[in-house]
């Protein structure tokens, strides 16, 4: 069962995948297995919002699944960084999470005074250990403020 979020409302198709895998879209949506959750059409052949035929478990599986959906999405967008005069986009997916803490740690502990930063447009930004962890607490902030609306919208 799949789950595309489009224009922030789920739809569920009926196949077969793996519960909570992400299936990135070019067609600009993102995917998302749901469990048994089956699309519904109406007479005239247009899909029936999940949420309007769903039971109570279903539809808070679907409501879940969605913020996940949403969530995710938000942390592999990435969040904007501003140094000096220029702003970058800082990617925060969970790869670069962890690369940011662990680049973080060896700042800390002296290991390095500065490091290149590849930045998500592909320019590399030298920082010193307080602008790296400037640029450590923005991703820090954004992936948790995605986390907490996600548990706000679940509650």
């Amino acid at each position: 069962m799949i789950l595309v979020l489009r224009n922030d409302k789920p739809f569920a198709y009926d196949v077969k995948e793996d519960d909570l895998t992400h299936y990135p879209s070019d067609l600009g949506y993102d995917f998302i297995a749901t469990g048994d959750i089956k699309l519904k059409m109406d007479n005239d052949s247009n899909y029936i919002y999940p949420l309007d035929y769903l039971d109570a478990e279903q539809a808070e599986i679907v409501k879940k699944k969605t913020a996940s959906m949403k969530r995710r999405l938000r942390e592999k967008a990435g969040v904007k960084f501003k140094l000096g005069r220029k702003n970058y986009v800082v990617n925060t997916d969970s790869v670069s999470q962890n690369k940011i803490a662990s680049t973080l740690v060896a700042l800390k502990e002296g290991l390095k005074d500065k490091v290149s930063w590849k930045m998500q447009n592909g320019e590399f930004v030298e920082l010193d250990a307080s602008q790296f962890a400037s640029l450590a607490q923005a991703v820090f902030d954004y992936v948790q403020d995605g986390f907490s609306e996600e548990a706000a919208a679940v509650q």
